[in-house]
């Protein structure tokens, strides 16, 4: 966590690179805190970790108490919404331009 909040580009994006392939309650709860973060790229990063690890129903919870939240961005509304709701063929296409994006 250190190196991301360091403010230099590089130890960030290497930081995220490590955490996007972790698989902990932890882990989670830092990408749930990231999906309000002012900066699009986190907000891309947790949504790119979300749609490798929740299925339908869970993605599907996320939205309904994303959309509860006092603050929320559009960006995450539509990806949130091509993951649910896309079929299958561009499902697949919309998580790796996410993995693309959060890189």
């Amino acid at each position: 966590m250190e190196l991301m909040l360091s403010g230099r580009s590089e130890l960030v994006k290497i930081a995220y690179g490590w955490m996007l392939n972790q698989d902990s309650e932890e882990v989670g709860a830092f990408f749930e805190t990231e999906l309000v973060s002012k900066d699009a790229s986190n907000r891309v990063r947790a949504l790119s970790y979300f749609s490798k690890r929740r299925d339908s129903a869970e993605l599907s919870m996320m939205l309904e108490s994303y959309l509860e939240k006092e603050t929320y961005y559009y960006n995450v509304l539509t990806w949130l919404d091509r993951l649910l709701y896309s079929p299958s063929p561009l499902r697949e296409m919309f998580v790796r331009e996410l993995e693309k994006e959060g890189a």
